[in-house]
């Protein structure tokens, strides 16, 4: 699938409104995506995949029915995270799209010492599908650029 960059806002009302409408419902999907990790709400986090959806884990590729388990046993160690998120990048052709969204995630290993922690940062890699519920992750991955604290994930 090649995406295009758009150079503008479409120039037609009702192309623009759609335009910020999917951008908007995308965003937040992202966002919920970060909340529900944080908030241990794994099954929810997996409701944000589409059936076909598949997340890459560091230790491979894993389908929607295993990700609820899989993002609980990654995070295991870390009773808590915090992820932030900026620089969203959109691109939709239809009812598919892809987007990068810049990352810093906290994780702290120590409820009792707040300066025990792993953190990781760089960017998330998507792909999107509009689905009859609304827009769904197709595919969510990251590439890691920099590391501190305490080895994340050892």
């Amino acid at each position: 699938m090649e995406f295009k960059q758009m150079n503008g806002l479409p120039t037609e009302l009702q192309e623009q409104v759609q335009w910020l409408v999917d951008r908007e419902a995308i965003r937040e999907l992202v966002s919920a995506y970060t909340r529900c990790v944080d908030e241990r709400d794994f099954a929810g986090w997996q409701d944000l995949f589409a059936e076909d959806g598949v997340f890459i884990a560091p230790k491979g590729r894993v389908p929607k029915k295993d990700m609820a388990d899989a993002v609980a046993d990654i995070l295991k160690d870390y009773p808590l995270t915090c992820h932030m998120l900026g620089q969203h990048s959109i691109e939709i052709d239809g009812d598919v799209g892809k987007g990068r969204c810049y990352f810093a995630a906290f994780h702290g290993l120590d409820t009792g010492d707040l300066m025990r922690h792993a953190d990781i940062g760089g960017w998330y890699l998507h792909t999107y599908k509009r689905t009859a519920g609304g827009w769904k992750f197709l595919k969510v991955g990251a590439r890691i650029m920099w590391a501190s604290g305490e080895k994340f994930l050892p």
